[in-house]
Order: C-alpha cells, then sequence, then structure tokens
C-alpha cells in the first residue's frame, strides 16, 4: 500500500493509506506496525538516529567496561532512554548530551554515567 499522508499525534503516528477510505476499514490496521523500506528513510541531521540502528549496539562505560546491548529506545516525556541489558541487569541510561556519546559505524555508544546511574537501576 501507499502512503499518502501522515501526522504524528502524541505519541503515535496517524496515517492514510490508499485504498483505506473509511474510519472501519482504517481500524483494521490500529496499533500495527507500518514498515518501510530502508532506502526509503530521509537521512537524518547529525547527531540524530533512528531506534532501529542504535537497539543491538554494544554500550560500553567511558573506562571501557561493558555495560551491555540496547534492546529499546524509550521514549519519555523527560526525554529518550537507552534499554540497556546485560547478562545480569537492565539499565535505562538517558540520552543526554555529556552522558552518551553515539559511534553508529561502530554501533558503539560510549556512556559517562553521573554517579550513582547504573547503581539506581539495578
Amino acid at each position: 500500500m501507499r502512503l499518502e499522508a501522515s501526522r504524528r499525534y502524541k505519541h503515535f503516528w496517524i496515517v492514510r493509506l490508499e485504498r483505506i477510505t473509511t474510519r472501519t476499514e482504517a481500524e483494521r490496521f490500529r496499533r500495527r506496525e507500518l514498515l518501510i523500506p530502508k532506502r526509503a528513510l530521509k537521512k537524518l541531521p547529525p547527531n540524530n538516529y533512528y531506534i532501529f540502528d542504535l537497539i543491538g549496539c554494544q554500550v560500553l562505560n567511558i573506562s571501557g567496561s561493558e555495560i551491555g546491548t540496547v534492546t529499546n529506545v524509550l521514549e519519555t516525556s523527560g526525554g529518550a532512554l537507552l534499554q540497556v541489558k546485560s547478562s545480569r541487569r537492565e539499565v535505562l541510561i538517558p540520552m543526554v548530551e555529556g552522558i552518551v556519546r553515539i559511534d553508529a559505524d561502530a554501533r558503539v555508544i560510549f556512556v559517562n554515567p553521573p554517579e550513582g546511574l547504573l547503581k539506581v537501576n539495578l
């Protein structure tokens, strides 16, 4: 199907698809994922990333010790959080300049956590 129009509403997207002409027809697609080819995505400005590009990235402390792997990116009213899972725990790390540095080409995220951040998330 072809996407005819879209707009963001709160934490969701409202889309209009070709051949879907009534609200009843559209309800069948409610809360479904919309997949598009990666080549159709627009290039993002520097220091902006698609969530799927961050999932699976290795997360390291700036000292070089491994924290875990990104399993999700949670969008909250306070900003985005990296959901990072290791073999022993899960931590939430705010995606804030000064705390997180992303090397997307190497698929590595370096974290300079404030005192106690990693302990709070145990």
